[in-house]
């Protein structure tokens, strides 16, 4: 007969060490459940910060001649007011990002230099001027910083100053470009001479390489373009004549029978076209 003895241990440490790994997975549980409930609530609110940026409305009309400025903005910033109004004037503006803000405003045909003073109104920000063949200010520039704050080292153009130098430049070679002054050409060209003088030179010799290589492109596009014409037309002729050796080494019973199924398939497009149309 077998006889087993069991033999008690006390394993009461066990349990503290089994309790603790609970307590830890209970831990971890609630940590999980928290950090998908604050990623759903990021969601939720990036969700939103899209929502409006997707209703934002604005409206930019400008007239260069007149230099008459109409804003419609609603649920927009700032920052990006003024960037579409550099583009549209030819005005520099010069913003630090952290004194970017929401903005709703509604500006009816007014001077530009009226409408820029009433969407930064409250904002802390310099106008910039410079004198025409006539001696009249002409403005052509805005830096925008935070409130309190007077170093615009931090600000940035909104528009590269290359960038919009190789557009005008562009424009001016347009036949599309109106050959008359308007208020943007006065404008960068009142720009330009604010500019010293190795700033100036350099920007317009970064502009003329750019176009010079823009033009270059173009002819080699041109090119191209004409030599694939070119080679499409003879290997059109080249099929044709070969067609035409083909018909041409066919006896007369022959020739006709092809002439005859020619005509037919013709035929039988035409009544499909207009079964189409």
């Amino acid at each position: 007969m077998l006889v087993v003895k069991l033999k008690w241990r006390p394993f009461g440490r066990h349990f503290l060490i089994v309790e603790n790994i609970m307590k830890q997975l209970n831990f971890n549980l609630f940590l999980l459940k928290f950090l998908a409930l604050l990623a759903l609530g990021l969601i939720t609110v990036q969700a939103e910060v899209n929502a409006n940026e997707a209703g934002a409305v604005s409206k930019i009309s400008y007239d260069r001649q007149t230099d008459d400025l109409s804003v419609t903005a609603e649920a927009t910033t700032l920052k990006s007011v003024l960037g579409r109004i550099a583009q549209r004037t030819g005005i520099e503006v010069l913003f630090d990002d952290k004194a970017d803000k929401p903005l709703s405003i509604n500006i009816q045909s007014g001077s530009l230099e009226y409408g820029l003073k009433q969407i930064l109104k409250g904002s802390n920000h310099m106008l910039s001027y410079s004198r025409d063949d006539k001696e009249k200010l002409l403005l052509i520039g805005v830096t925008v910083l935070p409130a309190g704050e007077q170093d615009s080292h931090q600000a940035k153009r909104l528009i590269g100053i290359e960038a919009e130098a190789y557009h005008r430049a562009r424009a001016q070679l347009s036949h599309d470009q109106v050959a008359q002054m308007d208020k943007i050409s006065e404008r960068w060209q009142a720009r330009l001479k604010e500019m010293p003088d190795e700033l100036r030179e350099a920007l317009e010799k970064r502009t003329n390489e750019r176009l010079l290589k823009k033009i270059k492109r173009d002819q080699e596009k041109a090119e191209m373009l004409e030599q694939e014409r070119q080679m499409s037309a003879e290997d059109h002729a080249s099929a044709l004549a070969t067609r035409q050796e083909a018909i041409g080494s066919l006896n007369p019973q022959q020739q006709t029978i092809f002439e005859q199924n020619s005509a037919a398939s013709r035929e039988q497009m035409r009544l499909l076209l207009q079964g189409n149309q």
